[in-house]
């Protein structure tokens, strides 16, 4: 998650609407309905509404444990701790950072006040789906989990937070402050979104002999690329498939490229490659002043295009050779994701392939900007 949070506290400029607009809680359309605009604006409106939600008492935000940062802590009426992860998209690994959460918070009671720690830790994941992984993770666990979907639901003019405990059914309502202007029809501020083009025949040659579980999922990170900005598009070759800003017909600009689709001759299995920041020595004259950040393309190690195992770093590298002649630098996704927080100060917790393809899309649209 981001370190930095909207305010929600209502603006007194009214005849401003970039003042009026960090008033309200950051949410976008999309064709499904409303969402969150990332984990950060979730969080905080959770944090805000939280003894409304679930009669909690807020007790610490972005509380770092033994080098984890837990989304909230809270105590309840029994003055059980309690803490809360929240995922704005479906984690396959929620119950087993809820779990390093609990062991952690055990061993070192950070939190005194109003707490009994002999009674069992709460641990609670609010998500708007779960992973059929998440269950059973849950299912044959020894500490309990309580899962609860979230779901964002326009009545007339207004919205809604709906929560619902999964194994209650138990369900709390509070409204999102939005600007009444932009619900009166969902898509009156903004015209209707182009078709999205076919998938192109080079893709789907690379992925005729996939399964169709693997094909579905390279095919909705696609559209997930293109459907992320008006300016996203997709140029393609016989052997790669690129997505960022048109230069010319054919042809992208170099510094403003997102992700790409690669496959060597059509003999290796596709490739993924993501524009992402590194570090990047910055230089004075003939001495090195420390690191910056840079931006570069990382090859995705992922076996199933769900989680990531690690990352390989390319630097002005050829595509002239096979994948597996190529020299570069191996970062194991942890690491990357350490390292990436020392450069932007942006928390990002989950590991899956999903999460990353959001931190590269979310730097091309800075890099645009």
């Amino acid at each position: 998650m981001t370190a930095a949070r909207p305010s929600i506290q209502k603006s007194r400029s009214s005849n401003l609407l970039n003042q009026k607009m960090l008033s309200f809680t950051n949410l976008r359309k999309t064709e499904q309905g409303w969402e969150f605009e990332n984990e950060a604006a979730l969080e905080n409106f959770v944090w805000t509404n939280l003894e409304h939600l679930l009669k909690l008492t807020p007790l610490k935000q972005q509380y770092s444990v033994k080098g984890e940062r837990c989304d909230i802590l809270a105590v309840d009426k029994n003055k059980r701790l309690v803490v809360l992860e929240l995922k704005n998209l479906e984690d396959r690994y929620i119950v087993q950072q809820l779990t390093r959460y609990c062991d952690n918070l055990q061993e070192e009671k950070p939190v005194d006040i109003e707490v009994d720690y002999a009674l069992q830790i709460r641990l609670v994941a609010v998500a708007p789906r779960f992973h059929r992984h998440n269950f059973i993770d849950k299912k044959h666990h020894k500490l309990d989990f309580e899962f609860l979907l979230f779901e964002i639901i326009q009545e007339g003019k207004k919205l809604y937070f709906n929560l619902k405990n999964i194994d209650s059914g138990q369900e709390a309502k509070v409204i999102l402050p939005y600007p009444e202007e932009y619900l009166i029809e969902p898509y009156k501020n903004s015209l209707p979104a182009p078709p999205l083009p076919q998938p192109p025949k080079t893709l789907l040659k690379f992925l005729e002999k996939d399964s169709s579980d693997k094909q579905n999922i390279i095919l909705n990170i696609r559209e997930k690329i293109l459907k992320f900005d008006k300016h996203m598009q997709e140029n393609i070759t016989d052997t790669t498939i690129t997505y960022g800003v048109e230069k010319i017909k054919g042809k992208l600009h170099k510094t403003k490229v997102c992700a790409e689709l690669y496959s060597y001759k059509g003999e290796f299995p596709l490739n993924l490659f993501l524009w992402l920041p590194y570090p990047k020595r910055s230089r004075q004259g003939a001495f090195y002043q420390g690191f910056t950040q840079g931006m570069a393309m990382w090859r995705v190690f992922t076996s199933d295009w769900k989680s990531v195992s690690n990352l390989s770093l390319f630097l002005g590298q050829t595509r002239s050779v096979p994948p597996t002649a190529r020299c570069s630098r191996n970062y194991d996704i942890k690491v990357y994701l350490n390292m990436y927080k020392d450069l932007t100060g942006k928390d990002v917790k989950s590991e899956s392939l999903d999460a990353l393809v959001d931190i590269a899309l979310e730097e091309w649209l800075e890099r645009l900007n």
